[in-house]
């Protein structure tokens, strides 16, 4: 287990929000003109079930995906979504070039949310426009994540990667 060093995230909880309002939009509406509908294309008995179902899981995926955990240990960081940090992505210090705290627009990153950035060799976790940390990995390719507090995050990286490993952990 590694030596934790710093700990930050990122929230929005405005997508939460936003999900759920959505779902609930969407049941009222589908329950509303499933009466409407030709009775061979109507809604009817346990086919409520898997529709239910979708709609009520949705706003617990829009709650995970809003908030976000960056944590700086002693062998890497480790970015992960929600409550139980999963999915995560762990980039270990001899995969980094180059970290650096910079100004994320999601509108630059595709979006909110974890994001694959084909033209920029990219991937991106951003929640939120603000600040948030840039990593060069050795391969060229680039890592972007929003997180509240990022100068500090970026101290604890440059401690973390500047210092020697420990014996027997090459």
């Amino acid at each position: 287990m590694s030596d934790v060093l710093w700990r930050g995230s990122a929230k929005n909880r405005l997508l939460a929000y936003f999900v759920s309002a959505l779902s609930g939009v969407l049941t009222i509406t589908i329950i509303f003109t499933n009466q409407f509908a030709r009775p061979e294309k109507q809604i009817v008995g346990a086919g409520w079930i898997p529709f239910l179902a979708v709609m009520l899981i949705l706003p617990i995926i829009g709650y995970v995906f809003s908030e976000l955990h960056v944590i700086v240990q002693s062998d890497g960081v480790v970015v992960g979504f929600g409550p139980t940090s999963w999915p995560k992505r762990t980039i270990k210090w001899q995969y980094i070039a180059l970290v650096e705290v910079i100004d994320v627009r999601p509108t630059e990153w595709g979006g909110w949310g974890y994001r694959w950035v084909p033209w920029k060799r990219a991937t991106a976790a951003v929640m939120r426009a603000g600040t948030g940390l840039h990593f060069e990995l050795g391969s060229g390719k680039h890592f972007v994540v929003t997180v509240d507090d990022a100068d500090k995050a970026l101290a604890s990286i440059r401690t973390a990667m500047h210092k020697p490993m420990p014996k027997g952990k090459h």
